[in-house]
């Protein structure tokens, strides 16, 4: 019974080191993800209330949805930051490049999309990455380069529905452009 009461002691402090180290990695995990899903939220919901408000000046975006982007992108900056070998990194430059892209700030939008197309090419971003890039190109008056990405965008890959609405309505504003 002694020697039972020993062992128990002895291992006493190397249970509880244990049990603190592991609620430790529990709470920074949660924080680590909260930071992630509280960035994807702000998108999430500027983005709604840019498609539910009524059309303002071109590129304008209501000051609440502005607020929304502003979040959404220093969110997705502490996980960059904070966990640069966390599996949402790529989710965070896209969330980044397209919060810049909404606030007409399109040269930090290419950027951020030139990092994820050049660090991530597995990713599930890629296609959609190129075509925001060839959008951003063409908001910046880059219009015979953002003419030849999307010519390689409709040839070389397969697009999904939503993929095709933003080509589309890239396509309508080059449209516009050209008379």
């Amino acid at each position: 019974m002694k020697r039972n009461r020993k062992r128990q002691i002895k291992y006493y402090h190397f249970k509880s080191l244990i049990y603190y180290i592991s609620i430790c990695l529990l709470f920074s995990s949660c924080v680590y993800y909260n930071t992630f899903y509280n960035a994807e939220k702000s998108f999430e919901n500027a983005t709604q209330i840019i498609d539910e408000s009524p059309l303002l000046k071109e590129n304008e975006i209501p000051p609440q949805a502005k607020k929304l982007l502003d979040e959404s992108i220093s969110n997705s900056y502490i996980v960059l930051n904070k966990y640069p070998a966390s599996e949402y990194v790529d989710d965070a430059y896209f969330i980044i490049a397209k919060s810049r892209f909404l606030k007409s700030d399109y040269s930090l939008s290419v950027d951020y999309l030139n990092r994820l197309i050049n660090e991530f090419p597995g990713s599930e971003y890629i296609v959609e990455s190129k075509i925001w890039k060839a959008y951003s190109n063409f908001r910046m008056d880059n219009i015979d380069l953002a003419r030849d990405e999307l010519s390689l965008i409709l040839e070389k890959f397969e697009l999904e529905t939503d993929e095709k609405l933003i080509i589309l309505k890239f396509q309508a504003e080059l449209s516009l452009y050209d008379g």
